[in-house]
């Protein structure tokens, strides 16, 4: 495995839609520091850093760009200037089972979660990796109750490497943190290319399978081509309607609205389940599936430009039954995790409503336009 990064004398400076990755400056370090005391930010690490330890890691992050030619970015929010945390690439040191590999990782300040900016930034840092560093795997691993980054590992397409899971040597036998799991990328995988968003948007992403059923039925078959009509949902689908047409709701409110009109499905999942279950498109009922798009995180109210012209406003978390396990044993469980403090998080996609109607096919680009204001997570629909 090819991992070293072509030497680089200066430290590139990316750009991305909303942030720039760049060197460190002298401010940074304050900065920094005040970040690493933060218990909520170091909540998945041993303990918080002293402001030496913090200035030391700036230190060592300096040379490493000199060393390897990688490591790890300071962070910087475009439209305010202001630091916001570290992305990028650094070489794994001795002592644990992946040392020598190439990780991606990031930490952000507690004002920057929730935006998908730990995602973006790590997608340019992968990006310089393998485009200009001539990077053919990397890695990145985390505590295993990390939800929060394990699930911006799955956004970025990594897929999990169970067989590199390892307990962490410098943590205690009973720490929480001491099991770590690891993820992988290649550089093939990393090239299968995605379609452009609309103007305006800020995210990128393509459909990838697209399908419907006529019948209620768990799984749909997939199809070449869906039409989009507003109001209504996915045409000739069984759950196409202006009021609600899942059966278990009809029965009880059936003048309510349809707010599961499409039901979307990002890619990744899949990923996951496999190989422990043999999951293809349109099998848990989806109608699009959907790769590079932050679907869980979105905020409630986001719109998704899919293809030339339908619109698509984003309801609600896809709330997983028990027809998953009948369609194969644990697969509900699968698709459930848990924060660190219990929180569930349902990892089953999400549905929205159609607000502009169009065709959608595989390969077309889904854009995500953010609401104005203050953001709402989503909620199971």
């Amino acid at each position: 495995m090819h991992s070293r990064l072509a030497l680089v004398l200066d430290v590139p400076r990316l750009m991305t839609d909303r942030l720039v990755l760049r060197g460190w400056t002298a401010p940074d370090r304050d900065a920094f520091a005040a970040m690493n005391v933060d218990p909520e930010v170091m909540r998945f690490f041993p303990a918080v850093q002293s402001r030496a330890e913090s200035h030391a890691m700036v230190d060592r992050i300096q040379a490493s760009f000199e060393s390897d030619g990688c490591g790890l970015w300071a962070l910087e929010r475009r439209d305010d200037g202001a630091f916001v945390g570290f992305t990028g690439l650094l070489r794994v040191g001795d002592g644990l089972p992946v040392s020598g590999e190439v990780e991606v990782g990031w930490r952000l300040t507690r004002s920057a979660w929730g935006q998908g900016l730990a995602t973006e930034a790590a997608r340019a840092a992968l990006r310089y990796g393998f485009e200009t560093g001539g990077l053919h795997d990397v890695m990145s691993m985390t505590a295993q109750i990390n939800v929060p980054s394990r699930r911006v590992m799955e956004r970025l397409g990594m897929v999990r490497d169970r067989s590199a899971d390892f307990d962490h040597p410098r943590l205690l036998a009973d720490s929480p943190l001491r099991r770590h799991v690891v993820y992988r990328i290649s550089r093939s995988r990393w090239a299968q290319p995605l379609a452009q968003p609309s103007t305006g948007c800020h995210a990128r992403g393509a459909v990838q399978a697209v399908a419907l059923d006529d019948r209620h039925r768990f799984s749909k078959p997939a199809r070449e081509a869906i039409r989009l009509v507003a109001g209504i949902g996915v045409e000739g689908d069984a759950h196409a309607g202006a009021t609600v047409q899942h059966r278990s709701r009809k029965r009880w409110h059936p003048e309510a609205p349809n707010l599961r009109q499409v039901h979307l499905l990002h890619a990744e999942l899949l990923d996951q389940l496999r190989p422990a279950y043999d999951v293809a498109p349109g099998d848990l009922g989806e109608n699009l599936l959907t790769r590079g798009v932050d679907l869980l995180d979105l905020p409630a109210g986001a719109r998704l430009h899919v293809g030339d012209t339908a619109l698509v406003e984003v309801m609600g978390l896809r709330n997983p039954c028990v027809q998953l396990d009948r369609f194969a044993r644990g697969l509900m469980e699968a698709t459930l995790d848990r924060e660190a403090d219990g929180k569930l998080v349902r990892k089953a996609g999400v549905m929205g409503v159609v607000l502009v109607g169009g065709d959608v096919r595989p390969g077309d680009s889904v854009g995500v336009e953010l609401p104005p204001g203050e953001h709402r997570p989503l909620g199971p629909v």
